[in-house]
């Protein structure tokens, strides 16, 4: 019984360290449009044109299969939108940044460094396009 009492004790008292970590990590209140649009100056793009960044890791299944999707758009939309990838792996603090959570997130940056879209999750080449022409009509 002593062992079990003790044994949850320590426990309690890891899970308790852990939240409050993870309170004191937190930023300071965010009006609800910047956590769902904050700016993206780290992809903005000198020549004012949008930009899709995709955040993958090579070891993610669906971030593979979304590359070449990802790559033929970027040889369609060649010249109009900017296209950039970030290794979770390799940059995770610009990962952290832009709260990445899941691979692969697909941002939309416009022209102005403002993300106007976040796609989670396996993107279609459908949904894609329809991203991207609507971020260039919005230009």
């Amino acid at each position: 019984m002593k062992k079990f009492l003790i044994f949850t004790v320590a426990v309690f008292t890891l899970v308790c360290s852990c939240s409050q970590k993870k309170d004191a990590a937190q930023p300071q209140e965010q009006t609800a449009l910047e956590q769902q649009l904050p700016m993206a100056e780290d992809f903005k793009s000198p020549q004012g044109k949008p930009t899709v960044v995709d955040f993958f890791a090579t070891w993610c299944g669906p971030c593979m299969q979304f590359r070449p999707v990802f790559h033929k758009a970027e040889k369609d939309y060649a010249g109009r939108i900017e296209f950039k990838t970030i290794d979770v792996d390799r940059d995770q603090a610009l990962a952290n940044k832009y709260g990445i959570q899941s691979i692969p997130t697909i941002l939309f940056v416009d022209g102005e460094g403002r993300e106007v879209y976040r796609f989670t999750g396996m993107m279609s080449a459908e949904e894609l396009g329809r991203q991207l022409d609507a971020m260039l009509e919005k230009k």
